[in-house]
């Protein structure tokens, strides 16, 4: 009924009727003008120091009434529940159920290896096992034995279980070791309630970061959520984990995303509750076809299908990429930028689609179509969903959500991400696109950034400049001539001149020598001259002193016999320059004569 006539207050409660168990006493709360709360109190809701030293049995003392009676209750009502939290500092609690610190023990005596994990039945440890958030290797938050204090918390709704009847804590030694546990009172109702609907209103109702159990509508069962309090400022942010949030190969066309602990109908629920929610999603791909070729598409609220991919702007059967005109892949300037999804390239490259889904009414993501050729190799990494009542800013950079190209830089912006091709990556000299999700390699060499005194060579990213034998490396791009005379390492003769070029040097044998100049190659010869008034030197270096006006043959053959006609002779005509009374002469001209040639 709508309107209650009876007040919040203790009253008699015969939960089995007559010939059960006796009368107890109970508050009832008619606060909701549909479901009525039976509460029953015990003797330790506020929090309670757990002696780490000696071990500690608490034992539920409930008001008023026995656990007998409290059962009665609990198989009469359709839902029923107690909140337990433990607070610690260095000190484990369930400890992966093998060697647990701590226990609750249910009505029926169970040492129960969980605490507080609402419907997960089959989970040993926290809430934080629920919803995926525990330290690593661990099955509770305090199981990690931080130095800080940490809490974990959680809801006991299983009715084979309540009400609980005793906290047991055994001894420990080593030192440093805080705990603390409180149990709320159990409470009963025809339906569940008092449940937040989402982060956002755990946040108003003064609840920490951690796993809490939340009730987003009365159509679906209460679930746990990771609420962060701190992601953004002055409010709560529902997270939703799933089983592909570490990039998974995939085979097969159809791959089914399950989340942690809760069903689609649930998120869905969740998600209405929200003003905003986004989810990330990545395609990692080679030699495949995509969304915008229509070979792809996902499955989201209520199973709708779905043939766009990450951030589109509402534009179907694209990707991130192509609302942007910025894909990547194989292809000319225009089949780039024309192209939809970088996955739709179908070349051997390793490349990705990515982005956030910021359309809240198509979330969640719950399956994924591929049709590919079987050499195709394909992975899908799906993140968490992300719900708050303001807009979050999620960084795909760092998140790992962005298809940057492996030799680009990710900058993250206020509406989703930019790719920066990296210096070196910008298709310079090759005719090729940049867009951050392609990046060619530049050919520095035919920017022509090496000197002629060096040869270029194109490296991925950069270049090298190898100067030519002859030149010393001054720098990356600069060369210098060695100067080989000067330095001493040429491999002239020692009757030789050594002259520099640029780039190298030659060698020139000096007089009296003939040969090419080399180490080895200078072999002295005979020379005859003559100079002055004038005066020659035979080829034995003997002096002549010929004077006067006269011809003199200075070289001839056939020495031996003088009366037969030379086949070569060099003559010399000497005069006194015409000068009068002038008794000095001068080499007036050189004649040499090759048979009958002159």
């Amino acid at each position: 009924m709508n309107k209650n006539p009876l007040d919040n207050d203790v009253y008699p409660i015969d939960s089995d009727g007559a010939g059960g168990e006796n009368l107890f006493a109970a508050t009832c709360n008619f606060t909701d003008t549909h479901v009525a709360v039976t509460e029953v109190t015990h003797s330790i809701i506020e929090f309670t120091k757990v002696t780490t030293s000696t071990g500690m049995n608490i034992t539920l003392n409930y008001t008023s009434s026995t656990v007998h009676q409290i059962k009665a209750l609990v198989n009469y009502s359709n839902f029923c529940y107690q909140d337990v939290e433990y607070q610690c500092q260095n000190t484990p609690l369930i400890n992966n159920g093998s060697d647990s610190f701590g226990y609750l023990v249910s009505y029926d005596g169970t040492k129960m290896d969980r605490f507080g994990v609402g419907y997960s039945d089959d989970v040993v440890g926290c809430a934080c096992m629920v919803t995926g958030t525990c330290p690593e290797q661990h099955t509770c938050e305090c199981d990690a034995k931080s130095s800080d204090w940490k809490w974990d918390e959680g809801v006991v709704v299983d009715k084979k279980y309540l009400p609980l009847t005793q906290a047991v804590f055994r001894p420990k030694t080593q030192t440093n070791q805080r705990a603390k546990i409180s149990i709320s009172s159990i409470k009963c109702s025809s339906r569940p309630i008092y449940f937040p609907i989402n982060c956002v209103d755990a946040y108003k109702r003064g609840m920490k970061t951690g796993s809490i159990f939340i009730q987003p509508s009365d159509k679906v069962d209460p679930f746990f959520v990771y609420c962060d309090m701190e992601y953004i400022s002055k409010t709560g942010v529902t997270i939703i984990r799933n089983e592909f949030e570490t990039t998974t190969t995939i085979t097969g066309k159809t791959t089914q995303v399950i989340y942690y602990n809760v069903t689609y109908v649930q998120i869905e629920a969740l998600i209405k509750t929200h003003e905003y929610c986004y989810q990330p999603v990545k395609y990692d791909c080679k030699f495949t076809k995509f969304m915008g070729n229509g070979y792809a598409h996902w499955k989201g609220k209520g199973g709708s299908k779905k043939t766009y991919f990450g951030s589109t702007n509402f534009k179907e059967n694209m990707c991130t990429c192509g609302a942007e005109r910025r894909c990547g892949g194989t292809g000319n300037r225009q089949t780039v930028l024309n192209r939809l999804c970088n996955c739709d390239s179908s070349d051997s490259e390793w490349k990705a689609d990515a982005g956030v889904i910021s359309i809240k009414d198509d979330l969640p993501v719950r399956q994924l179509f591929a049709s590919q050729p079987s050499h195709a190799e394909t992975k899908l990494t799906i993140g968490k969903i992300y719900c708050a009542d303001k807009q979050i800013n999620l960084n795909e950079c760092e998140l790992g959500f962005h298809d940057c190209h492996v030799n680009a830089t990710c900058l993250d912006t206020k509406t989703g991400f930019e790719c920066l091709c990296n210096e070196g990556f910008l298709g310079r000299g090759t005719g090729k696109v940049a867009t951050g999700r392609a990046c060619p390699d530049d050919n520095e060499c035919r920017l022509s950034m090496c000197p002629w005194s060096a040869k270029c060579y194109n490296l991925p990213g950069t270049f090298s400049c190898v100067c030519y034998s002859g030149f010393n490396q001054t720098g990356p791009t600069t060369c210098e001539d060695i100067d080989e005379c000067a330095e001493g390492t040429h491999q002239c003769d020692e009757n030789a001149k050594c002259f520099n070029t640029i780039g190298s040097y030659f060698c020139r044998c000096n007089r009296n020598f003939i040969g090419d100049g080399k180490v080895g190659d200078c072999h002295k010869i005979g020379i005859c001259e003559c100079f002055g008034d004038p005066h020659c030197v035979s080829f034995d270096q003997k002096w002549l002193h010929f004077q006067g006006m006269c011809k003199y043959t200075l070289l001839r053959d056939n020495c031996l016999n003088l009366n037969d006609t030379p086949s070569f002779r060099v003559e010399a005509l000497f005069w006194n320059k015409d000068i009068p009374d002038q008794e000095n002469s001068w080499v007036k001209e050189i004649s040499v004569f090759i048979d009958d040639l002159v």
